[in-house]
Formats: C-alpha cells, structure tokens, sequence
C-alpha cells in the first residue's frame, strides 16, 4: 500500500508539472529608455510582440545627442542621429 501511495504521488506531481506551463500566450509589452552623461544622452522606445514560448519579435527606436567639451581635442565629439 506504502509503494502505490509513493507511485501515485509521484505520478501526480509530474502530472501538474506538466501542465504547469502556459503556452501560446500574446502578448505585448512596451518600454522607454533615457540614458544620461554629462556629454551625451538618450532616448528610447522599445516594442516587444510575444507570439510563441520563446518567440518575440522586438523593435526599438531612439534619438541620440552627442556633444562634448571643444577645449578636449583628442576626442572631440558632437552630432546627433536616430536610433533602431
């Protein structure tokens, strides 16, 4: 009786483990994005569609602004762009 308790408790936590996981869901998420330095920052915006288990497309855009100190000339940096 002992042993087919322990078989039957063992069956049923595989069982429920089994089913345990969620497939097939959607869904979609959004976030933003702000980095900041002293000489630079920006900003973002990220898209993720989730169609399968382990399955998401991902799309990101965002604006970048560089402009650093003239008086450093050995990396002198300014300009800005978009982002994907």
């Amino acid at each position: 009786m002992k042993k087919n308790t322990i078989l039957l408790g063992i069956f049923m936590c595989l069982y429920s483990i089994s089913y345990s996981q969620e497939f097939g869901y959607n869904t979609t998420d959004i976030g933003a994005e702000y980095n900041w330095s002293p000489n630079a920052s920006a900003y973002s915006l990220q898209l993720a569609f989730n169609a399968k288990t382990h399955h998401s497309i991902l799309l990101r855009g965002g604006y970048n602004k560089i402009e650093s100190d003239p008086s450093t000339a050995d990396n002198y940096e300014s300009g800005t762009g978009w982002s994907g």
